[in-house]
């Protein structure tokens, strides 16, 4: 048990990994948590323990928890591996929590949240190569409007047989075809 400075007295969980104990303290976290980890539970050592644990299913056997080694001043966040079992400091997970503290409410991107932080996430150069293939895309697609639009007003003239010398009423028959071939090409 643990008494706090107003004589409460809070039981402590502790586990025993590789030799050495190490005692649970509760998350300080208000609840936002990087993209990349979740809130879970897990028994080790005969403890269940309130944990976080990443999202990728491939890291889903470590777990991150606040806690202390007797004789040190302040609890630190530390990294168990279930399959190893094996306990590691973790201090990335705690870099990452001050990044996400530190960030404006309004900037801290939620995992799902769509097209528009994905194209505030991309570079400058992303931006501009997106960018120009959608101006480009709109482009094109005017110029096939203006294609179709121009083609549909051209009028259609019923006497484009003048042009070869044709009247609209002459009937063509294969056979006079066939003989003109042949007369063609016995004056050859």
């Amino acid at each position: 048990y643990n008494r706090d400075e107003n004589d409460n007295f809070t039981k402590l969980s502790y586990i025993n990994v590789n030799k050495t104990m190490y005692i649970i303290e509760e998350f300080a976290i208000d609840g936002i948590l990087p993209a990349d980890y979740k809130y879970t539970k897990f028994a080790i050592d005969g403890t269940e323990i309130e944990a976080i644990t990443y999202v990728d299913e491939a890291l889903a056997d470590f777990y991150v928890f606040n806690c202390y080694v007797p004789g040190s001043e302040q609890a630190s966040y530390y990294k168990y591996d279930k399959t190893e079992g094996t306990m590691q400091r973790a201090s990335d997970f705690g870099v990452a929590l001050q990044n996400v503290a530190s960030a404006p409410t309004d900037t801290v991107q939620t995992q799902g949240s769509g097209f528009i932080n994905w194209f505030k996430s991309l570079n400058t150069t992303g931006k501009a190569v997106l960018l120009l293939t959608v101006f480009i895309g709109i482009i094109l697609i005017v110029a096939a409007i203006l294609l179709i639009v121009k083609i549909k007003t051209v009028p259609i003239e019923d006497d484009n047989y003048s042009e070869y010398g044709v009247d609209e009423n002459d009937e063509f028959i294969l056979s006079d075809i066939s003989t003109t071939k042949e007369n063609a090409d016995n004056e050859e």
